[in-house]
């Protein structure tokens, strides 16, 4: 009888190693089952003068909230920077930090305000003023403002473009 081919033996120790892990998960297994107790099983008396109640577990103590960082500036996708307006009711669009509230101001008034969604995105719908003018947003969270963000539009009602 010939002796196997060295491509044989690899395979043959191939699947020695296999056996003997999957032997090693079942023993293993096997003794993580007995360590548990059964639910179906009484629980034990407890000693002698022993209590049935186990003591009460120490609770760590409470770690500070963490500190919560201002949101990113939010930023303006319509109406673009500088954009001429022709209608008075304008919505915005843009992102921020989700959560986070976005307040628009125009002339140091609060014109609209509305939080940005889980998607990150915010809309809201504000009139404007006629002229070339500036909105200022800001974001805010948990008392944290943002840095402001800027958007200058230049409002000329229907019909009455570059000074008509």
């Amino acid at each position: 009888m010939s002796a196997p081919d060295p491509q044989r033996r690899a395979d043959l120790v191939k699947v020695g190693v296999a056996l003997l892990a999957l032997i090693a998960l079942v023993v293993l297994l096997l003794l993580d089952r007995g360590r548990r107790p059964n639910p179906a099983e009484p629980a034990p008396a407890p000693a002698a003068g022993g209590s049935p109640n186990p003591p009460p577990l120490e609770r760590p103590a409470a770690e500070p909230p963490p500190a919560v960082s201002a949101p990113r500036a939010p930023s303006v996708t319509y109406p673009p920077d500088g954009a001429e307006v022709t209608v008075e009711t304008v919505r915005l669009f843009g992102w921020g930090d989700p959560g986070a509230g976005v307040e628009v101001t125009l002339d140091g008034r609060t014109i609209a305000s509305t939080e940005v969604s889980a998607d990150s995105r915010w809309t809201t719908t504000v009139t404007l003023e006629p002229g070339e003018r500036r909105l200022v947003l800001v974001s805010e969270r948990s008392g944290q403002r943002s840095a402001e963000s800027v958007v200058t539009y230049r409002m000329v009602p229907t019909g009455r473009r570059d000074g008509q």
